[in-house]
């Protein structure tokens, strides 16, 4: 709590039937009650407000509350209907501590009850999912062709044909998941695993496929750490920070992959000798759909990458984050916590997430857009 009056409005809010949460004046959430926290998982209930509003309504939230009005105002996101937020703002003696933020379903504006939203994130998948594997098809029964013909000219505009349709994949597994995580329908499957043989195997693959254009080096402790923990999920995470290492680093250069093993927790590093992230905009680099390339100055994705990472960091019950400097490189961290229970059955992981001859496994999703395409 940021400040000891916030315990008078906990008593009043907490047991009731209408969501509500607290917001820093940044509107980031630090409190919501029961109701509020059925909505949303642990691991994005912060965003929640962020990712309801978007940039423009955000400033315009702000303005109102710096003025100290109370509002409502309609919003939609993503796989998300229509909701009305009812802001109050929240005032100390000299400036703003926050506000209180009550949502305000369908019972209460008299809106339609909301949609299935696992129908609603399977369908959006599978109408882009089923389309491009048709692509995919035909590109692997041209490419085949063109393996015979030997024309170089039309092998360019199939690997450009190739590439826009891994990127299209990438942002729609990308918006698929984060709206499963948004609505907490994401299935989180752990298992007992050995991390070392994992990232060793996971980095082997990874760096087969990146050889054209970086050096990926794989540093780990020789003894066997076992931890429970996703493994689809971890290495699209895993992948996400060697891909945006390799995408604003040197060609050529030196990509990192460290675990160190600490008494309660491991740590993975992932380091490059990139251009860096500027000050200003490090502390954004986990919000949703934020996105920028230091060169162009414009978006270079769905923003959603490190919003996951995120995500499956505090799902493993770890953290992430990111220390930069600009022009001196980045190093992108994640804490997962060491199981403590060491008995029970160990898995034997069969590299389903990360198989370098599954061309639409994790590791060719990820890295499509920097290395190319697997045909």
């Amino acid at each position: 709590m940021p400040d000891e009056n916030w315990e008078i409005y906990v008593s009043l809010y907490e047991r009731s039937v209408v969501p509500t949460v607290f917001a820093y004046p940044d509107l980031t959430v630090f409190w919501s009650n029961s109701a509020a926290a059925a909505l949303y998982a642990p691991e994005v209930r912060y965003d929640a407000l962020r990712f309801l509003l978007g940039d423009s309504q955000i400033k315009t939230v702000l303005r109102r509350l710096s003025l100290g009005e109370s509002f409502e105002i309609e919003c939609t996101a993503l796989f998300y209907p229509s909701v009305f937020l009812a802001f109050t703002p929240v005032c100390g003696e000299d400036r703003s501590q926050g506000a209180i933020v009550q949502f305000l379903n369908g019972s209460v504006t008299g809106k339609t009850n909301p949609p299935d939203m696992t129908q609603v994130i399977s369908t959006f998948s599978g109408q882009f999912r089923a389309p491009l594997s048709k692509i995919f098809s035909s590109l692997f029964s041209l490419s085949r062709r063109l393996d015979s013909q030997g024309d170089p000219e039309t092998g360019e505009s199939l690997a450009c044909i190739s590439a826009n349709s891994y990127r299209l994949l990438r942002s729609t597994v990308n918006i698929t998941e984060f709206g499963k995580y948004i609505h907490n329908i994401n299935p989180f499957r752990p298992a007992r695993q050995d991390i070392c043989r994992f990232l060793s195997d996971l980095c082997e693959n990874a760096a087969i496929i990146l050889r054209p254009i970086n050096t990926l080096e794989c540093h780990l402790p020789p003894e066997r750490i076992l931890l429970s923990f996703d493994s689809g999920k971890l290495s699209y995470a895993v992948l996400n920070l060697i891909s945006n290492a390799c995408r604003f680093s040197p060609h050529r250069s030196t990509v990192s992959v460290i675990l160190e093993r600490h008494p309660d927790h491991v740590l993975i590093a992932v380091s490059d000798s990139g251009c860096g992230i500027e000050k200003e905009r490090l502390p954004r680099v986990f919000e949703p759909y934020y996105s920028y390339d230091p060169s162009t100055g414009a978006p270079c994705g769905d923003g959603l990458g490190l919003t996951l990472v995120r995500y499956i960091a505090a799902e493993h019950g770890g953290t992430s984050a990111i220390h930069s400097e600009d022009g001196t490189g980045t190093v992108a961290l994640i804490t997962l916590p060491i199981a403590e229970d060491s008995s029970g059955e160990i898995l034997a992981e069969d590299g389903s997430a990360t198989a370098i001859g599954n061309r639409f496994s994790n590791l060719y999703i990820v890295l499509s857009d920097i290395c190319g395409y697997p045909f």
